[in-house]
């Protein structure tokens, strides 16, 4: 690229500046001073440094010498006139290479560092992850199950993350938190570059079981059985609430300035802040399992084809169900449509909660479908034996796979 620009009438140095920072756009980093490129070192600190290991690691990634060679001619090759890098292919190898990365920045520093150190030279590895990770601006998908908690970028193929089995999963203040029986509860920043790849346990103060959890107005909130309901702001130190019932609780959500949860025999209470709530008529002993937010409408489903819709959270209308099913994977709202899941891989669709059509989840009719969400323009259902589907507009699916029972799916949105 240098080359072909001194031949446009630039001058060495004028060139190599503009070429590294064309370079460095191709890799989705911007705002870094890179100096002579010739002088970095990724044994020291500094930015320009961790920029060279980052562009490095990318590229190396699970590559042979002779594969490395040959992805660096093409892009010499695509970049050499407009300085930008225009083949598809390429872009999906570098995008495939920083997922492999990803699962494995921990092992590239120990790696290096342990290289140092057996040839006696002292080294500093300079902070490469936040930089190598921005070429993928996609956040994945984070699934929570009997198995652990799995990301993927699709919504297909997923990799386990944790071990600990978790029930529910939600995103907010720059955080993922999973929750699940015996009151656990583990945390994934994403203000580092590890997350939601590298979790951490946190101390709930409660031993019951914790079925799902929310975030809005400023605080994560997690509900569970007997009526459990606790609070945080920052997933990491949490306050017990009281709830007007004992019932189990097995779903809440936060939208219009109201959380909504809902669980056993009917029941649904609704709170301003989180931390006070009120119990609501909801004309139904019905266990619920989902609620949801969407079109200026809360929409609950449950057992026996139950779904009750709301513009208040107060007030509850039941409505008319596609199928008689048991909504057991609740409900989630994208793409301007309402998509709920559940036992024999039932799935219904509506654009305003009260009008329902059942669609074809492609999803077996033995299983049961306890997941579903919408995120980067997609649908993502999953079932209960490691059968998943997906959809770009909630209506037609395509066949795809989980991993395992998993309960919950969400993205940073």
């Amino acid at each position: 690229r240098v080359e072909y620009l001194i031949g446009t009438g630039l001058s060495f140095s004028a060139a190599k500046s503009q070429a590294q920072a064309e370079i460095m756009k191709m890799f989705n980093i911007d705002n870094v001073t890179l100096g002579n490129s010739e002088t970095l070192d990724i044994s020291k600190s500094g930015d320009g440094n961790a920029v060279l290991l980052a562009i490095s690691a990318i590229l190396q990634s699970d590559k042979t010498e002779a594969q490395l060679t040959e992805l660096l001619s093409t892009i010499n090759t695509d970049i050499r006139t407009d300085g930008t890098l225009d083949s598809t292919n390429t872009k999906t190898t570098l995008l495939t290479a920083v997922d492999y990365i990803m699962e494995r920045h921990s092992t590239i520093r120990t790696n290096i560092e342990s290289r140092y150190n057996s040839l006696g030279i002292s080294a500093t590895i300079p902070a490469f992850e936040s930089y190598a990770f921005k070429l993928n601006t996609t956040t994945p998908f984070v699934a929570v199950g009997n198995g652990g908690i799995y990301t993927s970028s699709n919504g297909t193929s997923w990799t386990q993350r944790s071990s600990t089995a978790c029930s529910g999963v939600t995103y907010g203040n720059n955080t993922f938190v999973a929750v699940g029986g015996s009151g656990t509860i583990l945390t994934s920043s994403t203000e580092t570059s590890s997350a939601p790849y590298d979790w951490t346990s946190r101390t709930s103060g409660t031993s019951s079981g914790l079925n799902e959890i929310t975030y809005g107005n400023g605080i994560f909130v997690a509900v569970g059985s007997a009526g459990t309901i606790i609070t945080s702001t920052d997933g990491i130190t949490w306050t017990s609430r009281t709830s007007p019932h004992s019932n189990g609780i097995n779903d809440v959500t936060y939208e219009n300035s109201t959380f909504v949860a809902v669980g056993g025999t009917g029941n649904i209470i609704t709170s301003s802040d989180g931390i006070s709530w009120t119990s609501r008529t909801s004309n139904t002993s019905q266990e619920l399992y989902g609620v949801k937010y969407g079109n200026s409408t809360f929409v609950v489903v449950g057992n026996s084809g139950t779904v009750l819709t709301s513009s208040d959270g107060t007030t509850w209308t039941s409505r008319t169900s596609a199928t008689n099913a048991n909504w057991e994977g609740g409900v989630t709202y994208g793409n301007s449509l309402f998509v709920a899941v559940g036992v024999g891989g039932k799935m219904q669709t509506s654009s305003d909660g009260i009008t329902w059509t059942e669609r074809d989840s492609k999803i077996p009719t033995n299983a049961v479908i306890y997941a579903v969400t919408y995120g980067n323009n997609i649908f993502v259902a999953l079932g209960s034996g490691s059968e998943g589907s997906t959809s770009s507009d909630g209506i037609n699916w395509t066949a795809g796979s989980g991993s395992g029972v998993m309960y919950d799916v969400t993205t940073a949105q």
